[in-house]
């Protein structure tokens, strides 16, 4: 199997190569725009390439199966890069995604793609699937993410655009397939010492699993943005608006980036908490991580993992849907996850 990584030199890109190198029957290419071989091993070859250069991407991905994209502002790249792998007939991975690129994409003919293969969206739609599925009766759920690192200037941005198209609904859950909007707020004990304040914010996941296994009711909790990153984080989408640049784009995202430099730190890592209702039983799942592309890198690995195992139809794919058995097994073995069950 012959693998190219753009970006590899980032964090997810890094953690994921180090993943896919145990594999022997990995062919791996890593691209990169300034960092070189972040990750050192003489089966990886490694090639600088601009992520807006049509045709160095092209020729990145020349004569591979799979390619996955990890590089820069995913919003501002992910479609153009499917396209020219879908012209390329490769297989295309993206940690972000979203029905948003799904819908941009889905005229593509015979194209194979799996979106949403990151840390959020991705494994909270897996673990989401995990408890329905292995529930009898299930009612309804409700999750829980803090993520506690600085963000990257790319996710800032990401953060930035998406949310300006619509990827999720602060304030809003699913209630008996409609979408209510709500003020509940709460606060969530991450460790001994750190409270924070979440809210609602409603996402395609939550929809997705919501519907397909008769939920009730389904909620997600945020952790609260602090008041002076939301204040900056507004201002510069209002003038990204005003001026859609990417001049402005950066300089929001570093001013951003800046603001949560400066609130006093915590325990940088990412703590999801899952709760599903059964009528006569409670389901938890609890998992911590020090670092969101770890999770992202897992995602990827294993999406790479199942289309090894079990091929991959023509169709545009959600990594949540696509990970197995086996995938859970290497989940509960790598990482810090606690499963609890409660009679009601």
């Amino acid at each position: 199997m012959r693998i190219a990584v753009l970006g590899g030199s980032g964090e997810i890109g890094t953690a994921l190569l180090k993943r896919l190198a145990k594999n022997k029957n990995f062919t791996l290419t890593a691209a990169y725009h300034t960092r070189y071989a972040a990750v050192e091993n003489s089966n990886i070859r490694w090639i600088q390439a601009d992520i807006f250069n049509p045709e160095e991407i092209a020729s990145v991905i020349e004569q591979q199966d799979i390619l996955v994209n990890c590089a820069g502002v995913s919003y501002l790249t992910s479609e153009a890069v499917a396209r020219i792998a879908a012209a390329s007939s490769v297989i295309y991975l993206d940690p972000f995604g979203g029905n948003y690129l799904k819908n941009s994409l889905k005229e593509l003919n015979a194209f194979k793609a799996v979106l949403s293969s990151g840390c959020f969206p991705g494994i909270t739609g897996f673990l989401m699937r995990y408890l329905c599925e292995t529930a009898e009766q299930p009612v309804s759920f409700t999750g829980k993410i803090v993520q506690t690192e600085i963000p990257s200037l790319s996710g800032i941005k990401d953060f930035m655009l998406s949310g300006m198209k619509g990827f999720g609904r602060p304030g809003f859950y699913y209630s008996q397939k409609n979408h209510v909007k709500s003020t509940e707020m709460m606060r969530f004990a991450v460790t001994e010492n750190l409270s924070v304040p979440m809210q609602l914010y409603e996402t395609e996941e939550l929809d997705l699993y919501a519907e397909k296994f008769g939920l009730s009711s389904a909620k997600w909790f945020t952790m609260g943005m602090n008041p002076a990153v939301l204040s900056v984080m507004q201002m510069g989408m209002m003038q990204y608006l005003r001026n859609p640049s990417e001049s402005v784009l950066h300089e929001s995202a570093v001013k951003i980036r800046d603001c949560f430099s400066r609130i006093p730190e915590t325990q940088p890592g990412v703590w999801m908490e899952m709760h599903l209702q059964e009528h006569q039983k409670q389901s938890v799942l609890k998992l911590h991580c020090d670092r969101a592309c770890e999770l992202s890198a897992f995602m990827l690995s294993e999406s790479i993992s199942c289309i090894v195992r079990h091929g991959l139809p023509d169709g545009i794919h959600f990594a949540s849907d696509l990970l197995d058995e086996e995938s859970r097994i290497v989940l509960k073995t790598e990482f810090d996850l606690q499963e609890e069950l409660s009679q009601c």
